[in-house]
């Protein structure tokens, strides 16, 4: 009995040995099966990510389905090979209505072929847009990098000289960037509104389509028209007036400035207010006038300013 259990015991053991040795590897490979599926699956979604986000990077910031990755407005950089030579700018201002009607032409030069011509421009409605040489195809917006493109049918050709015009209108809004409107209490009690301008580092192209990068330089040319209770001043000094400056017989003047050193779009300037000034000169052989403009219920509070500015003594 002893015997026989033994053998039976025995048997037992070596059945529950072998069931151990036949099932020990099926488990592991049980296991080895899960782990190949769990890192299959994981593989694919790593893949599918990545696709993904390479579809994304490649459509973001297009404005048009047929935009290809050699079309020069996805950089964000204006190409260099349309360089603008003189600003020809010419704004009408209502500040009962607070909108701006305008124009620019650019004269630029063609420094490589080119079928684009690419400024910027943000916030404003642009009416129409022609080039001197050559037949504009198509005109958009591309709206990420505060581009417009005008594509032309054929390439331009290097060294030549172009005129670009754009008409364009835009409202005076309250933030202080691009040609904004602004406005302080007199001592009446009454609100009184004026247009004035904060170009730096980048929304002149808030105020006009331009080359709005520094390295852009250019001369500037400007006309600002408004009502004729109002003055004009920018950079240069004016050169003329026209319409009716003592408003007797209208009720606008177009103030024209002078053409304007050499400089980049960020700091041009101008206002249209009801400010008035004292002026001073710096003396000397190179004597410099120098102005001091502020609302006229401050005027007889300048001139420390004046001094300091170099203007009085």
């Amino acid at each position: 009995m002893s015997g026989a259990s033994s053998d039976k015991h025995e048997k037992i053991r070596l059945v529950d040995e072998n069931h151990e040795i036949d099932w020990k590897p099926r488990r592991r490979n049980r296991v080895r099966n899960r782990r190949a599926v769990f890192v299959v699956c994981l593989a694919i979604v790593v893949v599918g990510v990545i696709a993904a986000a390479v579809a994304l990077g490649t459509t973001v910031g297009r404005s048009s389905s047929s935009s290809t990755a050699d079309d020069p407005w996805l950089n964000v950089r204006l190409p260099s090979n349309i360089q603008p030579r003189t600003y020809d700018l010419s704004l009408t201002v209502d500040l009962g209505k607070f909108t701006v009607q305008g124009s620019v032409t650019i004269a630029a030069s063609v420094q490589a072929a080119t079928p684009y011509i690419i400024v910027h421009a943000l916030d404003m409605d642009i009416s129409s847009a022609t080039v001197s040489s050559g037949s504009v195809s198509k005109l958009f917006f591309y709206s990420e990098n505060q581009f417009y493109v005008i594509a032309m049918k054929e390439a331009l050709p290097a060294g030549q000289s172009i005129t670009i015009t754009l008409n364009f209108n835009y409202n005076l809004t309250s933030g202080l960037s691009g040609f904004y409107r602004s406005s302080y209490n007199t001592i009446s009690g009454t609100t009184a509104y004026l247009a004035t301008t904060q170009f730096e580092p980048t929304d002149a192209r808030r105020a006009f389509p331009c080359f709005d990068e520094p390295a852009f330089k250019a001369n500037f040319t400007i006309h600002l028209t408004h009502d004729c209770h109002y003055t004009a001043v920018s950079n240069m000094p004016v050169s003329s007036t026209s319409g009716d400056p003592t408003c007797t017989a209208g009720n606008t003047v177009t103030t024209n400035f002078q053409t304007s050193v050499k400089m980049s779009t960020y700091l041009v300037a101008f206002i249209v207010s009801q400010f008035q000034y004292i002026n001073g000169s710096t003396g000397g052989n190179n004597s410099v006038e120098v102005s001091v403009w502020s609302n006229p219920d401050v005027l007889n509070k300048t001139s420390l300013a004046l001094k300091v500015g170099g203007g009085g003594s």
